[in-house]
């Protein structure tokens, strides 16, 4: 389906979503101490009863468009993920959503999925950069790490800190440098505080040579992930 109709898509299934949150999402999102950063940017719940929303999209959208999106499963009236799940909506530099990634809070797996035949074309947080480092001024830092909810968290953790930040996740290790948005780094500190594994040493070792000439300080961050950060702020992370 087009870009348009996908962010169509998207923005009215968030809003449909976004209160109240369900207990079990609020529950978690509260628990990683990142309950009103993910309000700001979006992120929410499926509520406990998923019919009503089922049926609304239904009388709102066309069958193939709300399949094709990868919200109802192919011939059925129904979600085509777990009903215990996160919302988190990806978005490219000018707002518009690219994709909505499903985080399980259940015991299942995979705990993370993309839609089918859709990922993420930059950073979490890349539409909030060219704000936040104007508000900053010219000697705030980026940090780059993995994903959304370490996106999150790693921001309380800055202002925690007092630093004048701004914070990236990228989607995934292998392909770190995806829509990195290079011109906003230009002579900026870049803090690399991707996972302290193999994955993550080889995601920032592609993104020192993509920013190479580019970024005019880089530094690596070896956090632990973000449950690391949540100890550190007395809270709980998984």
């Amino acid at each position: 389906m087009s870009d348009e109709d996908y962010h169509a898509v998207a923005s009215y299934l968030l809003a449909a979503c976004e209160l109240p949150l369900a207990p079990h999402v609020a529950r978690y999102l509260d628990g990683r101490g990142v309950y009103a950063d993910a309000d700001a940017t979006g992120v929410c719940g499926l509520p406990t009863d998923t019919a009503p929303l089922v049926a609304t999209l239904l009388a709102t959208f066309e069958r193939g468009n709300l399949e094709s999106a990868g919200v109802l499963r192919p011939g059925h009236d129904a979600l085509d993920w777990p009903a215990s799940c996160l919302l988190i909506p990806w978005r490219d530099r000018f707002g518009r959503i690219t994709c909505i990634q499903r985080r399980r809070l259940d015991a299942g797996v995979p705990k993370y999925r993309f839609p089918r035949g859709r990922a993420p074309r930059a950073p979490f947080g890349v539409e909030l950069l060219a704000d936040a480092l104007r508000f900053d001024g010219p000697d705030a830092e980026v940090v780059i790490v993995e994903g959304a909810i370490d996106c999150l968290a790693r921001r309380r953790v800055a202002r925690h800190r007092a630093e004048r930040a701004a914070v990236l996740g990228v989607y995934s290790a292998s392909t770190p440098c995806e829509g990195m948005p290079l011109d906003l780094l230009a002579g900026r500190r870049v803090v690399l505080a991707l996972d302290d594994d193999k994955a993550g040493e080889q995601a920032c070792n592609a993104l020192a040579s993509a920013l190479h000439g580019v970024a005019g300080e880089l530094v690596r961050e070896r956090p632990g992930g973000a449950k690391d950060w949540g100890d550190a702020l007395g809270q709980g992370a998984a």
